[in-house]
């Protein structure tokens, strides 16, 4: 995060850190959820300075004691505690009477003082740099499936790819890292995953892996996928504390998430899918995956011909690696009297 440090580094008294808080409003000095709020008028706080003013939207200030002999580190411990000092007040304003969610949006201002000589600013997570389209970008993004979805999804199948880009895009826009990967796994989900009971990380993992050999990309080992949605997922869903989660990490899902969505729309382009559940199924009974029993494909079928044939779809240009139980018998078929199944003569 780019940053601009003017802070001296001092030893012994306590420091306070002044944090300003936009879209906040306080009339007097308030004490409150472990803060120390001034209005923008108070005399306490140092002058504006370079990157440290008052204008709009900052409504007010927090005064926060630190200490230490770091000036990047204090600097981050006063705006630490002042952004816990909001997540709780958020919580906590929220069950008064008459205040809705807009207004529990303030935030930290980008700059913070120590005194008349020492301030400095943080750029805020999030914060869009600009980018300029060029020819070569504009072809490869032309080049990619998913720019071909339509507004309104056509299908089951497209339905599947839209949720997914919706929560990869929620996935992108995060700053938090743990934040990132469950927007990034709920995509996932959205293409891979069922309504089944039981445990999901294996087969999601699984599925993923399968998905790329069946698309052509190469199979990609499940464990990484596996490791991410057992130890971290599943423990920030289920109320326990995740392991720490670095950005590199979350990068790199990231990247496999989008090949999957290329994966997923260019495999289920290839068979002709127009569910999501055809893919799925396709994946759990594709033919790198012979000790997976399928059951009975005709018992109970209202349309064998069709079980079957979604059954055989993966097995195109590979017939040769049938097992040998399955596999049809080379051999002259022509009925020994061909006679017995000539038509009879109509007189």
């Amino acid at each position: 995060v780019p940053r601009c440090t003017t802070v001296r580094a001092r030893e012994g008294p306590v420091l306070t850190g002044y944090v300003p808080f936009e879209s906040l409003k306080v009339t007097e000095d308030t004490e409150l959820a472990g803060l120390r709020l001034l209005p923008v008028t108070s005399d306490e706080i140092p002058p504006q300075q370079r990157h440290f003013t008052l204008d709009p939207p900052i409504g007010c200030v927090a005064a926060v004691p630190v200490s230490g002999t770091s000036a990047a580190r204090i600097a981050d411990r006063a705006r630490a505690t002042a952004e816990h000092g909001l997540r709780v007040l958020r919580i906590a304003l929220r069950a008064s009477p008459g205040i809705n969610d807009e207004q529990l949006r303030f935030r930290l201002g980008e700059a913070y003082a120590f005194d008349e000589q020492a301030s400095g600013w943080a750029q805020r997570p999030g914060t869009p740099h600009e980018m300029t389209l060029v020819p070569s970008e504009i072809d490869h993004v032309n080049a990619r499936l998913v720019a071909a979805l339509p507004l309104v999804p056509g299908n089951k199948f497209e339905r599947k790819a839209d949720l997914a880009v919706r929560w990869m895009e929620r996935a992108w826009l995060a700053t938090e890292p743990l934040i990132r990967l469950l927007y990034l796994f709920f995509a996932l989900e959205s293409l891979l995953g069922d309504t089944s009971e039981g445990e999901k990380a294996g087969l999601i993992a699984l599925r993923r892996a399968m998905l790329g050999e069946a698309a052509g990309r190469g199979f990609t080992h499940p464990s990484d996928t596996y490791l991410l949605y057992d130890k971290v997922r599943s423990a920030a869903v289920h109320g326990s504390e995740p392991p720490e989660l670095s950005e590199d990490a979350v990068d790199r899902f990231a990247w496999d998430v989008r090949d999957d969505l290329d994966d997923y729309l260019r495999y289920g382009r290839d068979h002709g899918f127009t569910k999501q559940s055809q893919l799925v199924q396709a994946l759990d009974h594709h033919p790198d995956r012979p000790d997976h029993h399928r059951g009975d494909a005709v018992r109970g079928a209202r349309d064998p011909l069709r079980v079957l044939g979604a059954r055989l779809r993966p097995w195109q240009q590979r017939l040769g690696a049938l097992p040998r139980p399955v596999a049809a018998v080379p051999g002259a078929y022509a009925p020994a009297d061909p006679q017995a199944y000539a038509p009879a003569d109509v007189p």
